[in-house]
């Protein structure tokens, strides 16, 4: 009898069943294994644990293909399957892989819902669902880390302004829910979580965990005291009456400081009048919250819009503000301020180049005056020069005052090219001042370039090295690995007691699966050891030639069919048998 592993119902007595049950139990308390950091899920690479939950871990994660952050839930029930060494998870035995897959499509099929909710305010993002490793994921956009029940530890209530706030995106982002048939199951403070304008976003939907873990027994349904609607407290059937209950809860602990009684503690049906304690909120709030908190799901609201219509009798209820995008435009405040601050950067930067070019530029600022002013004087002098010669009248000799006037005008027309000869030379010298300072430049960028580079290859060449050394360590760990596990195989199937007949079930299998035992006579010889070695290397484990317990239950996992076949021929020759051997029994002696 194969003992380790999980046999057919027949099989196994009912003291097996109870010491399989606690070890299920025993189990489900451990952690489940969680994924190594950097192990990539289709285009997400996997970092740090988020949190673990009991039929699950969610991990911090990157898109690479989109560049951002996202957050990654894995189906990982640990009390029903386990991760192996090459990742896959698997079923812990053949009786737990309908539940296995089972929680894994309701896993899917709730991560689909809430995808097509993407574009709803107020529901936290799934942009992706998929399935690797031999489970499920869920991708999600991060959350804030503000929630409303930090809020709430902070202030213990919240004032009637900031609830108005907070309610109508509540009531249609669970209305948009409800219309496609996804059910929250467990709203509570700490499910809501604020964002940067004080708008709640809720996330960790509950109702795939919540029929997850009352088909399988671990745990029951999601029952968080006060909040829990009676129905989820004692399996009955939950509805959007549920999810109000939950909301009509959040909404008592906003006004009054704390959660209400729990559900199954009340004796009455509804809770005593709010109006009579709480001051303050307005008396439709109150009553809202009154009929949401009903004890039984028949008494309460039937849907949100119906609730709405308790909550807010007189008020229309606008649309949510839709979430600024990378592609909204700024405020005017925000650009004038986005300006502001690249005028300081640039005025910062100019200071840093003129305290230290300030000295190589003195000369180059007085030839560009020179430039300047030089044109007014010439022109100056120009016009102060007669309009044309002056002819002596006829018959009168030149006078020395004329002599004179040329001699002074010969000198101020020499001083003019001389300074325009000048002023030429020190335009060309700030030229070839501005020439020097751009190939400066570039030396020292090429200068900084080349050192980056350096840096750049010195630190690939460093992680080239590190990667190496890892491989290399990975692989005389998987070396050392291997030999263990040839060395302990015999003892390690052995341990496992396998009889005859587990025995031929085994050489059924590995022929149904492509190979060929050569036959099914119980004896595990050469063939059969062969053929084990082959099915284990396919998979990519050690190749041993010797069964585990893993081994064996996925066995059984993949050739279901060929082994129920196998099961009705052996129980069919065992009815002939016996049929053959009454008939002698009852054939008179001759």
């Amino acid at each position: 009898m194969l003992r380790c592993v999980g046999v057919l119902p027949g099989d196994v007595m009912a003291s097996d069943r109870r010491s399989a049950a606690a070890s299920a139990r025993q189990r489900a308390r451990k952690p489940p294994q969680t994924l190594p950091p950097g192990t990539r899920v289709g285009a997400y690479l996997i970092g740090k644990v988020f949190r673990l939950e009991h039929i699950g871990v969610t991990y911090r994660a990157r898109d690479t293909a989109r560049g951002s952050d996202v957050v990654v839930r894995e189906y990982l029930p640990a009390h029903l399957a386990a991760r192996h060494h090459d990742l896959m998870v698997l079923p812990r035995s053949p009786q737990q892989a309908d539940d296995f897959l089972w929680g894994r499509d309701r896993f899917l099929a709730e991560a689909a819902a809430l995808a097509t909710l993407a574009r709803t305010p107020g529901i936290v993002v799934v942009s992706d669902h998929l399935h690797a490793n031999g489970t499920a994921y869920m991708v999600m956009a991060p959350v804030p880390d503000n929630t409303l029940a930090a809020r709430l530890a902070r202030a213990e209530r919240l004032p009637p302004a900031a609830i108005d706030r907070l309610l109508p995106r509540l009531l249609d982002a669970l209305e948009q829910a409800h219309h496609r048939d996804v059910l929250h199951l467990d709203i509570r403070p700490t499910n809501i979580a604020l964002d940067a304008q004080d708008q709640p976003i809720l996330f960790d939907f509950g109702a795939a965990r919540a029929a997850i873990t009352e088909r399988m027994g671990s745990g029951g349904r999601i029952q968080t005291p006060g909040y829990a609607a009676i129905e989820q407290l004692t399996h009955g059937p939950v509805g959007p009456a549920t999810d109000i209950h939950g909301l009509a809860a959040v909404l008592h602990h906003c006004v009054t400081g704390a959660p209400p009684q729990a559900a199954d503690r009340r004796d009455a049906e509804h809770l005593p009048p709010l109006h009579e304690t709480i001051k303050g909120y307005r008396g439709s709030l109150l009553a809202g919250i009154q009929a949401g908190l009903a004890r039984s799901a028949a008494s309460r609201p039937q849907s949100i819009a119906a609730w709405r219509s308790v909550l807010l009798p007189d008020t229309a209820i606008a649309p949510a503000p839709p979430a600024v995008t990378a592609t909204t435009a700024a405020p005017p405040a925000a650009a004038a301020s986005t300006h502001v601050d690249r005028r300081a950067r640039l005025r910062v930067v100019a200071a840093r180049q003129r305290a230290g070019w300030r000295s190589r530029w003195k000369v180059a600022l007085a030839a560009t005056l020179a430039v300047a002013t030089i044109p007014a004087g010439v022109a100056g002098y120009y016009a102060s020069l007669p309009q044309g010669p002056q002819r002596p009248p006829a018959g009168a000799a030149p006078s020395a005052g004329s002599a004179a006037a040329e001699a002074k005008a010969r000198r101020q027309a020499e001083e003019a090219s001389r300074l325009a000869a000048e002023t030429a030379a020190a335009a060309a010298a700030y030229r070839e001042m501005a020439l020097e300072d751009a190939r400066a430049e570039a030396l020292a960028r090429a200068r900084v370039d080349a050192a980056h580079r350096a840096r750049e290859q010195q630190a690939q060449a460093e992680a080239r090295r590190r990667t190496e050394d890892q491989a290399a360590k990975a692989a005389a760990e998987k070396t050392q690995a291997e030999a263990e596990a040839r060395k302990n195989a015999p003892a390690v199937e052995a341990a496992l007691k396998l009889s005859d007949r587990d025995k031929r079930r085994v050489q059924v299998a590995l022929t149904a699966l492509g190979h060929d035992t050569y036959g099914s006579d119980g004896l595990f010889g050469s063939r059969t050891r062969a053929m084990i070695s082959a099915w284990q290397k396919a998979r990519g484990q050690v190749d041993t030639g010797y069964l585990t317990a893993s081994d064996a239950a996925l066995l059984w996992l993949q050739a279901a069919p060929a082994l129920a076949q196998y099961e009705r021929q052996v129980a069919l020759e065992v009815k002939r048998r016996q049929e053959a051997q009454k008939r002698l029994a009852d054939t008179p002696n001759q």
